[in-house]
């Protein structure tokens, strides 16, 4: 259903703290945190599993160039490897397997990530496949359970 209406990224992961501002779990080996909804807040409890999803768009590859990531700036950190890419034009979308181990959480790969073609290209993309990447604890949607 989540792929019908667009929806990408859809994971499962294991509640390890929840409070009225953000809800911290585990998934894929990764302890990730996540801004709890500002108008319902969802308090699950702990050894829960939880349903979430983040958009292509909103998982950020970390560049190599720079100094080590800014903990302000960079959270939720993680690294992998690009297993596959489509390109579409103005865009890529890159399928990133992490560097974790067990099975990955779509098939061949744990997030779809996309990237507008100039960093694709700026970053040498097709030729460098291995990534820190970060995700920012807003962009990290909670599904409630009914």
């Amino acid at each position: 259903m989540a792929r019908i209406v667009g929806i990408r990224n859809v994971l499962h992961g294991t509640v390890l703290k929840a409070t009225p501002e953000r809800i911290q779990f585990r998934w894929r080996g990764q302890v990730l945190e996540a801004v709890n909804s500002p108008t319902r807040s969802y308090l699950p409890a702990p050894e829960s599993p939880l349903a979430f999803f983040i958009r292509p768009e909103y998982v950020r590859l970390i560049r190599k160039d720079r100094d080590s990531p800014d903990p302000g700036h960079h959270m939720n950190l993680m690294e992998g490897r690009v297993v596959g890419e489509a390109d579409f034009g103005t865009t890529w979308t890159l399928y990133v397997r992490l560097d974790a181990p067990g099975e990955p959480a779509q098939g061949d790969y744990d997030l779809e990530i996309e990237v507008p073609r100039l960093v694709y290209e700026i970053l040498d993309i097709a030729r460098d496949r291995h990534w820190q990447l970060s995700i920012h604890r807003g962009s990290i949607h909670v599904l409630p359970s009914t």
